[in-house]
């Protein structure tokens, strides 16, 4: 799977999973863009680990949550780099109280930062994507969104909304029979070793409803 100089942004990728995702696009050959919310220290130590690895690199402090934030940072990057192939929407939090303690704002914070974070990005990318035919657009949500998880209603809500976004979007782009997959993804190791597999191929469809070969 060739990923050489494809433009890629990781939101949430200066820590955690997401620094880990971004530093494997890097290392297979691609220009990285990644956004943090506020920590800096994190995200100053990942631009130097991921400099080391590729020259291009964009870091941005974006609060994915922020309609103008959003625009204006993939803006930023369609700019500087001419067009966006791949975005993984990552950017998460929890906030893990039982529903009888779960206050307004940790409802809003994780709704607003999971689900509408995913979809301002998506949507700050698809209009681009669709006009150069082609684009890859994955999700990453977890089993909390179909398990469910005690202290979890906040959380496994934002995922199950971020599935459900997902599949209803990939139903868009296939009816303009473009190469263009958008998926879904949970957490973890997984995630990583499945990236290439979702860049870079359909998953099962039915026959004669998407193109043939990407």
């Amino acid at each position: 799977m060739e990923f050489k100089d494809k433009r890629v942004i990781v939101t949430g990728g200066t820590k955690g999973l997401g620094k880990a995702i971004a530093s494997t696009f890097a290392q297979a050959g691609a220009w990285v863009a990644a956004n943090y919310h506020a920590d800096t220290k994190s995200a100053e130590t990942a631009e130097s680990e991921l400099k080391q690895i590729t020259n291009n690199v964009i870091i941005s402090k974006t609060d994915v949550a922020s309609k103008d934030e959003v625009d204006k940072f993939i803006k930023s990057v369609i700019n500087q780099w001419e067009h966006v192939d791949i975005l993984v929407n990552n950017a998460g939090i929890i906030r893990d109280k039982f529903l009888m303690f779960l206050g307004e704002d940790d409802w809003d914070s994780v709704i607003e930062t999971n689900l509408k974070g995913t979809y301002l990005c998506s949507r700050a990318v698809i209009k681009p994507m669709i006009a150069q035919k082609f684009g890859r657009i994955i999700n990453m949500t977890s089993p909390s969104a179909v398990t469910g998880r005690a202290g979890q209603t906040n959380y496994s809500a934002s995922k199950g909304g971020i599935i459900s976004f997902t599949k209803s979007l990939s139903k868009e782009i296939a009816r303009k029979r473009m190469c263009f997959p958008v998926s879904y993804l949970w957490g973890g190791l997984e995630a990583l070793m499945m990236l290439p597999a979702l860049c870079f191929s359909w998953l099962p469809r039915k026959p004669g409803t998407l193109p043939d070969k990407c």
